[in-house]
């Protein structure tokens, strides 16, 4: 039995009978505040989400690890070059550092772009960085991460992609995400700056696709998030978003092959006003609603049934990296 859908992306037909698709949904930037990790737990109780990405750095990590270790939430590392305080002691005891402003912070989602590309960003310091989150990873959680992310993709910028590659090899940690979202010019309800900031991020992770391989670290086959970010998310949006990506992966797999996806999220509830984030208090979205919303867009069952009918199953990054 054959399944139409028609959304913004066009009219795809999806195979009901078809091999299983396994699916990561993870709730990113766990430890950055109470409603966050609060927001981020209830939705894996829920079964919303499968893992979470946790940020070393940020003010309420520790509270995080313990929430994860009691609920059994999968882990993995949101590497984090660009908000708030650096891990790394070396950095820290440094009279002065590339990756810092002068008051020891990181430059910033933008500024940070711009170091790179003024040539400013000293690619030895960010090893030291990427090294130091892993290990603080490892002393806080147990065990090294399976899979590492980039906060706002850093991970895939120019400049840090060939450090990252070799650090994660390094370290063997063969998993991370790859954020090329299929269909992502016909995300029509994109404004022209998201648009044009998620094409570049695009363009980046095209490029570190073949870096990454190169050092032995995977990807999933798919990745969503770019379109279903905030008040962007619905469960239209969603549907469209990973037929999308099992059409083109399914063009380009080998025959027979587990197809693997990842759908990026940031559930929480809204920050409290100078409470949380990585040492210089929560950003503009952590204290929006749009948290919220992605919560409750996750949990609807009407979702949940899409996965079901379309031989999704969700799954952890761990079963993901069996399959890949």
């Amino acid at each position: 039995m054959w399944r139409s859908l028609w959304q913004g992306r066009g009219f795809i037909e999806m195979n009901n009978h078809g091999k299983v698709r396994r699916l990561v949904i993870n709730g990113d930037d766990f430890g950055y505040c109470p409603e966050r990790n609060r927001g981020i737990v209830e939705c894996f109780q829920k079964k919303a989400i499968t893992s979470a990405s946790l940020m070393i750095n940020a003010v309420y990590m520790n509270d995080a690890v313990v929430l994860a270790k009691k609920h059994s939430l999968p882990l993995g590392l949101h590497l984090n070059l660009t908000e708030g305080l650096p891990v790394s002691q070396e950095l820290i005891n440094k009279e002065s550092s590339s990756l810092l402003t002068s008051d020891g912070y990181f430059h910033g989602k933008y500024g940070f772009r711009e170091s790179l590309k003024k040539g400013l960003i000293d690619v030895e310091e960010v090893r030291m960085e990427i090294r130091a989150q892993i290990l603080r990873f490892r002393d806080v959680v147990g065990e090294m991460p399976l899979y590492v992310d980039g906060h706002q993709h850093c991970h895939v910028l120019s400049g840090i992609r060939n450090v990252f590659a070799e650090v994660l090899q390094e370290c063997g940690i063969g998993m991370t995400r790859l954020p090329i979202e299929f269909g992502l010019e016909k995300c029509v309800w994109l404004d022209k700056a998201a648009m044009a900031f998620f094409k570049g991020i695009e363009e980046d992770a095209k490029i570190a696709k073949e870096v990454l391989l190169a050092h032995g670290v995977r990807h999933p086959h798919g990745y969503m998030g770019l379109s279903t970010m905030g008040s962007n998310m619905s469960v239209e949006h969603i549907q469209s978003a990973l037929l999308t990506s099992i059409k083109t992966a399914e063009a380009t797999s080998a025959p027979g092959s587990t197809l693997t996806f990842e759908l990026m999220t940031h559930p929480g509830y809204p920050a409290s006003k100078n409470i949380g984030g990585c040492g210089q208090g929560p950003d503009e979205f952590a204290c929006s609603k749009d948290r919220v919303h992605e919560m409750d867009v996750l949990k609807t069952p009407k979702l949940k049934q899409f996965f079901s009918e379309n031989n999704v199953r969700l799954c952890t990054f761990r079963e993901l990296v069996e399959d890949i």
